[in-house]
């Protein structure tokens, strides 16, 4: 159950981040941490709660605090070998960077998925190197990996994840049409809310 318990967290810390709250996500991330090292339960395969963290420091504008704990979470993840746990952390670490150094390291993450189905990690790395290659100014490049990252997010129900392959579209002169109908239309939060409803989840609980 406490297993449990921390794996919430971590999920809980990224619906912060997609809320666009990555201080809280960080403090509440860092927490976790401490209680899975102490534990001996510090699996970046199981509960990525590092890369996470450094993910979250990097929206929250802590950069040394960012690069600190990507290193730490991409040598674990190597020791485990667990491609997911990998492209996390290379994502992370490439939040960290700036320039080509950032395309360098998003570009092995999305390398290091290349062998595995389309999925969230994968949907995540193709946006993420799209939008450090428009900040780079390769225009072209980034609107063809957006598309399909924008394409695969809306397949898989990642509302905010689409909205940023959207926003990063606009700003590298693309237009999108997808539709924004049904489930497309609802906010992360709503999303969220809808689930938990569905799940059996009283109203005070889903408040909470």
């Amino acid at each position: 159950a406490s297993t449990q318990y921390r794996m919430i967290l971590v999920g809980s810390a990224r619906l912060l981040v997609a809320e666009g709250r990555p201080e809280e996500a960080l403090t509440q991330l860092l927490g976790a941490g401490e209680m899975l090292t102490a534990a001996g339960m510090d699996c970046p395969s199981a509960v990525p709660w590092q890369a996470d963290a450094a993910l979250a420091a990097g929206l929250a504008g802590a950069r040394e605090q960012a690069r600190d704990l990507a290193t730490g979470a991409l040598a674990a993840a190597r020791r485990g070998g667990a491609p997911t746990a990998i492209a996390r952390a290379l994502r992370a670490a490439a939040r960290a960077e700036g320039g080509a150094r950032a395309i360098e390291l998003h570009r092995e993450a999305l390398a290091t998925l290349a062998d595995l189905p389309p999925r969230l990690e994968r949907t995540h790395a193709l946006v993420d190197l799209g939008a450090a290659l428009r900040r780079d100014r390769r225009r072209a490049e980034a609107r063809e990996l957006l598309r399909q990252g924008l394409r695969d997010a809306v397949d898989g129900g990642a509302l905010a994840l689409a909205e940023t392959a959207r926003v990063e579209l606009a700003a590298a002169g693309a237009r999108t049409t997808e539709p924004r109908t049904g489930l497309a239309a609802l906010t992360p939060s709503e999303r969220r809310g809808a689930e938990m409803a569905a799940a059996g989840m009283t109203n005070r609980a889903i408040a909470q």
